[in-house]
């Protein structure tokens, strides 16, 4: 059994070398062997101190350990990965089908590209000596099963964890950690120099050393001093680790496979509870109201969004205090509504056909927009104006108050509007929610969507923006305040306008949203055009993939535009105007007083421009995730529909 679980994965692995999902394959095997090179080039450099080099090789194999445990969860297998309720009609047994399941999963491109990285072991190693560099071997194959078992018992067992909180919140701060290092990386890099020529922290040593990625490691630094008690702990704790991995695995298959559900978790009896504040929400904008609030505690994919933008937005802020900058703390509850909103735009195709609920309530279109607004308000508003306020606090940086406080209020405002605009003009149908898996990933991030949210925040600030500008050009304190009004003015408007158009929209073309949810094709009108070269005649997106290249162009783009933009143009721009005379690492602070202002101009034209080309490769690429119909079930529920309509048939003997 175990050879047939291996070889139906290598079918899927050869089935799936074709179209976007082979561009995607190599995509990431080339991205991967990138940095299975980097980690073996880590493993050999020579550093001004000895301990380096290991505390580097360290760091490195944690990412990898991290990435295993969490990668699947956030961005999915591709299709190529067995799932166990996917065989859970056959009668094999979870000892089984565990070792199955974990020899399968050795199969494929990311264990032949963690093998790689591994390799660092014994190039580490081998700078100590032969026995070192053979001791390196035995670990990084302990290793190699170790990262694979913990993928596995980690995406086995979130699904059988309540609610999964838990997973939402550690895939939100897994990609919250990867965008902001690539964000913040001006921060990160003199540390990382004056690490690298000094030596880093003890408690970074120990740490990178003590996690389960790093006992391999410990074991070979060991075997090159000698101490063969240590080599013997590594190596034996790696060994004890993946036994103990490979009975949670077998457990936790056993109870997905006997508890008659696809998610593992068994039935419970249902008690009525007492009545709660959501409770008493029952108008009509009240009662939606209190759905999406549900909504956003319940479902995990919208769990994982608000902690990512939360940790992104601390991150963004707070790294920067490795170099002594606090001059962007003030900032981080604006980053984190920006960021909040940007996530949620697909808030109507998250629920799938749930929809045809509202288009079929009299006048339920404004109802069901103001009642998402509001929902949305009272998640975001409280995070934002609480970090925005302790935040300031902690900087002691008295002139960013009305600022902070300004812009805050403006996009709040401005994207209590911006989520359900963008939600009904640009939507991704997804699966219903009642047919995804447990990923964190069922509803993925758009970049279109983003973008579209993006900017229309950015305008909204202009008024609030343009009245802090004049305030400090006159140096009045009374109209920096008044900004703060200006600001919360303003952000009612977007609120109320946005939103207004939201609910026209949806009023005039729900038929058609609800259309997109169940099939993922527009409905065509009457006469339709035809369409322009290399456009789809259902919706008029570009045909042209955008698996390779443009995908990874806009992401760059996506990711690298914010540093002209907002640490080396905004920033420096208001500290300029307010007078301050804090330099840190902001480049036009340090040119003559005559060209700070147009570095600071260049800086923010620089990061507009690549912002403006990710925009043009979104308009000309296909870089969406790909469209599935709200009622398109998966394999096991295909199963199970199939099963039944047999026994129906059965009963009724046809």
């Amino acid at each position: 059994m175990v050879g047939d679980l291996i070889r139906l994965k290598l079918t899927l692995l050869r089935r799936s070398l074709s179209g976007q999902r082979a561009a995607q394959l190599v995509l990431g095997a080339l991205v991967g062997l990138l940095a299975a090179v980097g980690t073996i080039w880590i493993a050999g450099i020579t550093a001004p101190v000895a301990s380096v080099s290991g505390d580097l090789l360290g760091a490195a194999l944690a990412v990898w350990f991290f990435g295993w445990a969490f990668g699947p969860i956030l961005f999915g297998s591709g299709g190529t990965e067995l799932r166990p309720d996917q065989l859970s009609l056959f009668p094999i047994r979870p000892r089984v089908l565990t070792v199955g399941l974990v020899s399968a999963g050795a199969v494929g491109v990311g264990p032949i590209v963690t093998l790689v990285a591994l390799v660092a072991l014994v190039v580490h190693g081998a700078g100590s000596g032969v026995v070192p560099a053979l001791v390196a071997v035995p670990g990084l194959l302990l290793t190699l099963v170790l990262v694979v078992l913990v993928s596995k018992v980690i995406v086995t067992g979130r699904g059988q964890v309540v609610r999964s909180q838990l997973g939402a919140a550690l895939s939100g701060l897994f990609t919250g950690v990867l965008m902001a290092a690539g964000g913040t990386v001006w921060a990160i890099a003199p540390a990382l120099g004056n690490a690298f020529t000094s030596g880093f922290p003890a408690g970074f040593s120990v740490t990178v050393h003590a996690l389960p990625s790093g006992w391999a490691l410990t074991a070979v630094d060991a075997a090159g001093r000698g101490d063969w008690a240590l080599v013997m702990a590594g190596l034996g704790g790696l060994l004890v680790a993946d036994l103990l991995l490979v009975a949670a695995l077998a457990s936790l298959l056993g109870r997905q496979l006997t508890s008659g559900r696809a998610q593992g978790r068994r039935t419970r009896r249902v008690t009525p509870s007492k009545p709660g504040p959501l409770d008493r929400w029952t108008g009509r904008v009240p009662g939606v109201a209190a759905k999406e609030l549900r909504t956003w505690f319940r479902d995990v994919t919208r769990t994982n969004f608000l902690y990512f933008a939360l940790f992104y937005g601390l991150l963004q802020t707070v790294t920067p205090l490795v170099i002594g900058a606090d001059v962007l703390l003030p900032w981080t509850g604006v980053i984190v509504a920006v960021w909040v909103a940007a996530v949620s735009a697909n808030m109507y195709a998250s629920d799938g056909t749930a929809l045809w609920l509202t288009m079929v309530t009299p006048r339920g279109e404004r109802a069901d927009v103001r009642g998402r607004q509001l929902a949305w308000l009272v998640i975001v508003a409280p995070i934002a104006l609480v970090l925005t306020v302790v935040f300031t606090a902690v900087s002691g940086l008295s002139w960013a108050w009305p600022w902070a406080l300004a812009l805050t209020a403006s996009v709040l405002g401005a994207g209590a509007g911006a989520v359900v605009l963008v939600a009904v003009l640009f939507p991704v149908p997804m699966t219903d929610p009642r047919q995804r898996g447990s990923g964190a990933w069922d509803n993925r991030i758009d970049f279109v969507q983003v973008l579209a949210v993006l900017g229309l925040m950015a305008l909204s600030t202009l008024p609030t923006f343009g009245t802090l500008w004049i305030a400090s050009a006159v140096d009045s304190s009374a109209l920096s305040w008044l900004a703060v009004l200006v600001g919360v003015a303003t952000g009612a408007l977007y609120t109320w306008g946005l939103g207004g158009l939201a609910h026209r929209r949806l009023a005039g073309g729900g038929a058609a949203l609800l259309q997109l949810m169940r099939s993922g094709h527009r409905i065509a009108t009457a006469r339709p055009a035809a369409p322009a070269s290399g456009q789809s005649p259902a919706d008029g997106r570009p045909q042209a993939s955008g698996a390779g290249w443009p995908t990874v162009a806009l992401v760059a783009c996506f990711v690298l535009c914010w540093i002209p933009l907002l640490p080396q143009g905004v920033v420096p721009m208001i500290l300029k105007l307010v007078g301050s005379d804090v330099r840190s690492w902001f480049l036009a602070l340090w040119m003559p007083d005559h060209l700070q202002w147009p570095v600071i101009i260049g800086m923010m034209v620089l990061g507009l421009g690549i912002l403006a080309t990710g925009f043009v490769i979104a308009a000309k690429y296909d870089i969406r995730p790909p469209s599935r119909r709200g009622g398109t079930p998966g394999l096991g529920a295909q199963v199970r529909s199939d099963l039944e309509e047999q026994q129906r048939r059965m009963r009724s003997g046809v």
